[in-house]
């Protein structure tokens, strides 16, 4: 702008406040994603599980949080986000267009990636029918809303490079905000989804308090999410390109948040076994050891008296089976009886159907406990566990 003086020269735009909270943010988020793609790579260490499509799903949009963050500082270093336009220099106003333009694309890539990878895990934690169709169509309309964003960067202005203020002959830009309320709705619409479709099993779970805790921060941090986006989408429609600089400065917070707080939930899914090891090495530090050996003990009597009394009670039922003449495997009655006394090695088991929903690390094979212990997941598969520990 002509007759106007800047308080600086150069490329350089001096840092205003918002710009340094804009900064210190995308550094903090980025850090925090990082900490938590590598608790995921290791908890598939502990398990001794390969890297799934999901991981890498979440890796790729590591990837792409680290290009939004250098998009964003180099926007607020030489782009002057946090200042009014009329306080940046129009080759500095120029550039910041041109890396937001290409920051839509990381954004819009990275979401989509972890929007899809929490649908893998949902479809692989909750194999039952329904759930898997539910989850892949919420991958289907992640994948359809990624497509969307990389459109509507792509379609907004004609030629693209009007997008940064290059006047062309027959060039037009379309509605921007009315655009990008369309993503934004789309957005929050498809993480409603993602975050619904597991609740109907969840609700019927009984778990210890732990767990109902860690499942409740999950879904927290799940929330917090959708809530991110539905204020980012209200701050861009409200945004003025006529200051862009300024008013664009907490949409651009809101989109780096967005997508590593996304990173960071649907890692949190599969950290169990992180957080079991960790807790083990509290357990066993020398100032804890004599409470846990307490407990231990108190633990092994405890079980010991139970396991005397079903075993009473074991052959009494099947002294009165055999007094009738009846054999447990021979009368379906009496199997059914068997089956619902037998122990597992007096070892507690868990209730039928699927209780592990904060860990991904069990199949359609079986249900894994923690130490790797497959139960079984019928009557049926009860009886036939029956007769192969007695050797029938």
């Amino acid at each position: 702008m002509e007759g106007v003086n800047y308080d600086y020269t150069g490329t350089v735009v001096p840092l205003a406040p918002g710009g340094v909270t804009l900064i210190s943010v995308s550094v903090v988020i980025t850090v925090l994603a990082t900490i938590w793609t590598g608790l995921r790579v290791l908890a598939r260490r502990l398990k001794k599980i390969d890297i799934q499509p999901e991981d890498y799903m979440v890796i790729a949009a590591l990837v792409m949080l680290y290009v939004e963050a250098g998009f964003i500082i180099s926007m607020t270093v030489v782009g002057g986000i946090g200042r009014h336009a009329w306080e940046v220099r129009p080759e500095n106003m120029k550039l910041m267009f041109k890396l937001s333009y290409g920051m839509q694309y990381s954004y819009g890539i990275g979401l989509g990636l972890v929007k899809c990878s929490l649908c893998l895990t949902i479809s692989r934690v909750f194999f039952f029918t329904p759930y898997r169709i539910s989850a892949y169509v919420a991958f289907g309309l992640s994948v359809a809303w990624t497509l969307v964003v990389i459109l509507n960067s792509l379609l907004i202005c004609r030629p693209i490079s009007m997008f940064w203020g290059d006047i062309s002959p027959g060039g037009k830009c379309g509605d921007q905000n009315k655009a990008f309320a369309a993503v934004g709705i789309m957005d929050v619409l498809v993480d409603l989804l993602i975050l619904i479709i597991p609740l109907p099993s969840i609700f019927k779970l009984q778990m210890p308090i732990a767990n109902r805790i860690a499942l409740a921060l999950v879904f927290a941090l799940g929330v917090s999410t959708i809530i991110v986006g539905i204020i980012r989408t209200i701050k861009v429609v409200s945004m003025s390109f006529n200051d862009p600089t300024y008013t664009g400065m907490v949409p651009d917070l809101l989109t780096i948040l967005e997508v590593g707080v996304g990173i960071i939930v649907s890692s949190s899914t599969i950290l169990r076994p992180v957080f079991d090891r960790v807790f083990h090495s509290i357990s066993s530090m020398p100032g804890s050891f004599k409470s846990y050996s307490l407990s231990r003990s108190q633990g092994h009597s405890h079980s010991h008296s139970q396991s005397q009394s079903r075993s009473r009670s074991r052959s009494t039922r099947y002294s009165d089976a055999t007094r009738l003449g009846a054999s447990p495997i021979d009368n379906p009655v009496k199997v059914q009886i068997w089956a619902d006394e037998m122990s597992l090695d007096d070892r507690k088991r868990p209730p039928y159907g699927r209780t592990v929903v904060i860990d991904d690390h069990s199949s359609e094979e079986g249900i894994l406990s923690p130490n790797d212990t497959r139960y079984p997941t019928s009557q049926s598969d009860l009886v036939n566990t029956g007769r192969s520990k007695r050797g029938l």
